[in-house]
């Protein structure tokens, strides 16, 4: 059975996605790596798959109950191996706080190491050697597994590495007599790539576990991960990636015992259902907290191994590969780890299947400070107090500081209060944390400390990540933006101002940044093209993505994209536009200074980006160095012509110079905080010094704890002069009674003009969606004072009765607009 697996697996390999001859890959990988076997089984070890688990040996599984160590508990060391898979960079980073071990194949080696380390600004004290005869650098694929056993004595768990590699295989056991611990044989074939546990009774892997143990029932493989590894939920899950390799670490990671981190890809591309599947699934299983995993996403457009990185104690090291979205990948590890330092890591050998998680492997803190804690998340009754319970475990053998164990929480994003924690025997501690009111926001996290000199946090990271609970009915932070949009018409080289109101019409302490970007063009079919490129320095040379997006609503299928580049812009390259069903549409290949680059459809010419689809393509650029201004490309797009018209739409990407910031509108603040209940007014001020007449765009991008607000920008910048006799029009009170409202409520304005204008009142949800047009179709007259009142039923366009909570109601006129809330109450 065995055999006919690998003939299975064997198959796989000759498919592998990014190379179309296995023996073309293996000579470069030969001549590339000449001190390391691939990460596949190469033709000879075809021959030998017998051969795995050859020389192991099975023992008894360790004392009960067992922790398996998680990768974000804490290190003491990192284990790697010489000749390196990682560049010396990251080695020299890991060394300034942790001990790199070194697995090194004779000690005239190890004093090579030593001297390169030391010409590469490796901190040498913190480096150690393991003498060890290895076969490839994947440390994390056939290194140890720690544990904890049931008489706190640290161990490895040895496993029958899944490849013909006798010295690979032998490392657990040189690990384990290296640090002078128990070692355990656990008889599962395995691999550390496909194995994540949370360091608290739950794990995942993909189904590979059992296609590499068909003489095991999946009932025996989760009894043996529960003796030997104290695993009580092993999730094992269909590989989503249809690589060869079918490793988790390909496609998730677990951050912490209740996060996990999971790719995901362009609606067009081929594993999307796929991957979205296996999001879902963590969505809708419970961690070890007892509630579904909180999912994170990391975008991966073009298969790269952003969820392949390293979590050693507060530091995150994620692989860069020189793709556009490396920055994004950064940012995406940022909100999901917030204290931890995110640190980026290029190597130019990272591949979607291979990168730096499976290179690296930490070594437990032997002597850990461990801190069990089932916390209190989601909703809590209020007016109650609330019990933390800990289980604090000093591994060291030494004992806890009994005035050194706290509890610190803050209510609705106020400063941390610290109740010391009592014992309640048998390593458990406790602490009460007082009954709070109905609504309020409690944070919180442990810490504690023992005579080793070592101390912990639950989370790990403590303050900038906290456990966060609602006493009662919880009320989150919510934004309100007022007003929803600016739309203006200024003289050049005038001043103008207004005020953005931020209101948290929820509850805790809101959040906020705002930025400026410019606005993306969309044509009426809802077609378009985008780049991930926002920002450019003159003299570089950068990678640009393109996307290209179906909008079709009537079958039509994107045959043909072009780009137009300025002068200026010197295109290099190009790919072609991957990710559509039909195939892909084909670069033409032109390069030069200011060129048209085109992309089109080869095979039948009948278009192969589907409706809903999108689809990717890289130009490398260089820009000219006395370049300046924003890049302007303007783009067409071209269907099928078996749709309705049009059959071609065009729009414009504007690039913005330098990283300027748009000249000719500025904000103050531009981040805050905003506790419940509370507002926060932003001067918005507009300048057209140095404008031409014409038509300005933007976005005003409110960034908050949950979610993003654009608030669109039109600036009409005209020659004409305002004559002086113009009178804008005035309100002069408005007001909605009764405001709650159950049944309806009437809006009513005054409001003094000097011109003839259409009135109109629209109804707009918390999020800015308008759900209700009441037209006023009475004019005023010139010079005129009127009083207008409106009825609204609290029902939307197609009279469906809306559900209760805040809403906004505006008027809007040729001149003025004004925006405000109302609340509709259930009856």
């Amino acid at each position: 059975m065995k055999r006919i697996w690998f003939i299975v697996f064997i198959f796989l390999i000759f498919s592998l996605s990014f190379a179309t001859n296995f023996e073309d890959l293996q000579k470069k990988w030969d001549y590339e790596n000449p001190f390391s076997l691939p990460h596949w089984l190469t033709p000879d070890e075809m021959q030998r798959i017998d051969e795995i688990g050859r020389d192991f040996y099975e023992t008894e599984p360790p004392p009960a109950p067992v922790k398996n160590v998680a990768e974000f508990d804490k290190m003491q060391a990192v284990l790697i191996r010489y000749p390196f898979g990682i560049p010396m960079s990251l080695i020299a980073e890991m060394s300034q706080d942790i001990e790199v071990t070194t697995l090194v194949s004779s000690t005239s080696q190890q004093n090579s190491v030593l001297n390169q380390y030391s010409n590469n600004g490796v901190n040498t004290d913190n480096c150690d050697f393991i003498i060890a005869y290895t076969d490839t650098y994947w440390t994390r694929d056939f290194g140890p597994w720690f544990i904890f056993d049931g008489n706190d004595e640290p161990g490895i768990v040895n496993f029958p590495y899944n490849r013909p590699r006798p010295h690979d295989d032998d490392i657990p056991i040189a690990v384990a007599n290296y640090l002078n611990i128990n070692l355990y044989g656990m008889n599962v074939i395995h691999t550390g790539g496909n194995y994540m546990t949370d360091g608290m009774g739950y794990s995942a892997s993909s189904t590979l576990v059992w296609q590499e143990n068909p003489s095991l029932s999946h009932t025996e493989i989760n009894q043996r991960v529960h003796d030997y590894l104290g695993i009580e939920n092993y999730y094992v899950i269909p590989d989503p990636n249809n690589t060869y390799i079918d490793h988790i670490d390909c496609w998730g990671k677990y951050l912490s015992p209740g996060k996990v981190l999971i790719r995901s890809v362009p609606t067009g591309h081929p594993q999307y259902d796929e991957i979205e599947a296996t999001a879902d699934y963590f969505a809708t299983h419970n961690s070890a907290y007892g509630i579904p995993y909180e999912v994170f996403r990391v975008y991966t457009p073009g298969d790269e191994p952003y969820t392949n990185s390293l979590i050693l104690n507060n530091k995150v090291f994620v692989p860069q590969t020189g793709s556009a979205w490396d920055d994004e990948a950064l940012t995406s590890y940022e909100e999901a780890m917030p204290g931890y330092e995110i640190h980026g890591i290029y190597d130019n050998n990272w591949m979607s299947t291979d990168a730096l998680h499976c290179r690296t492997k930490g070594i437990a803190d032997l002597g850990m400070l461990y801190v069990n804690h089932i916390p209190i998340l989601g909703n809590q009754p209020s007016g109650i107090d609330y019990d933390i319970i800990a289980k604090i475990k000093p591994y060291s053998g030494e004992t806890v500081y009994s005035d050194s164990l706290w509890v610190y929480y803050k209510i609705n994003g106020g400063n941390y209060n610290a109740i010391q924690m009592n014992s309640a025997g048998d390593d458990n501690y406790e602490a009460i944390i007082p009954a709070q009111s109905e609504g309020t926001e409690i944070a919180y996290y442990i810490h504690a400390a023992d005579h080793s000199g070592r101390s912990a946090n639950c989370p790990f990271i403590g303050a900038p990540d906290p456990f966060v609970f609602y006493a009662g009915t919880p009320i989150p932070p919510e934004l309100s933006v007022q007003p929803s949009e600016f739309s203006l018409t200024m003289s050049p080289n005038s001043t103008s101002s207004d005020i953005l109101e931020l209101s948290n019409i929820g509850g805790g302490l809101l959040e906020y940044s705002i930025s400026l970007e410019n606005q993306p063009v969309r044509d009426l079919t809802g077609s378009h093209l985008t780049c991930s490129a926002s920002e450019f320095v003159p003299g570089e040379t950068a990678t640009w993505t393109f996307t290209v997006y179906n909008g079709s609503n009537d079958n039509e299928w994107l045959r043909d994209v072009s780009i137009d580049f300025p002068e200026g812009i010197i295109v290099n390259s190009s790919t072609n536009f991957v990710g559509g069903t039909g195939g892909e549409l084909v670069s033409d290949g032109s390069t030069g200074n200011g060129i048209q680059l085109q992309w089109i459809d080869d095979n039948g010419n009948y278009g192969n980006i589907y409706p809903d689809e999108s689809a990717n393509a890289e130009v490398s650029v260089t820009v000219e160095a006395n370049f300046s201004g924003d890049v302007t490309l303007n783009y067409t797009i071209t269907g099928d012509e078996y749709g309705d018209e049009p059959h071609q739409i065009s729009g414009t990407i504007i690039i913005a110079g330098n990283g300027e910031p748009i000249s000719w509108i500025s904000l103050n603040p531009t981040s805050g905080t905003i506790p419940g209940g509370e507002s926060d007014n932003i001067d918005v001020n507009f300048n057209t010094a140095d404008l031409v007449s014409g038509t300005y765009n933007c976005n005003i991008v409110i960034s908050d704890n949950r979610t993003e607000t654009i608030v669109p920008v039109t600036l009409t910048v005209s020659d004409a002069e305002a004559a002086e006799e113009q009178i804008e029009p005035m309100l002069i009170f408005e007001k909605a009674v009764p405001n709650p409202f159950r049944t309806s409520t009437t809006i009513s304005f005054e409001f003094s003009t000097e011109q003839n204008e259409q009135r109109t009142i629209s109804i707009y949800n918390i999020k800015g969606e308008k759900i209700r047009s009441l037209e006023c179709n009475n004019y005023v007259n010139a010079k005129a004072t009127e009083s207008l009142s409106i009825t609204w039923d609290g029902r939307d366009e197609n009279g469906k009765l809306v559900s209760p909570g805040v809403y906004l109601y505006k008027l809007q006129t040729e001149k003025y607009s004004a925006v405000k809330k109302i609340m509709f109450i259930k009856k």
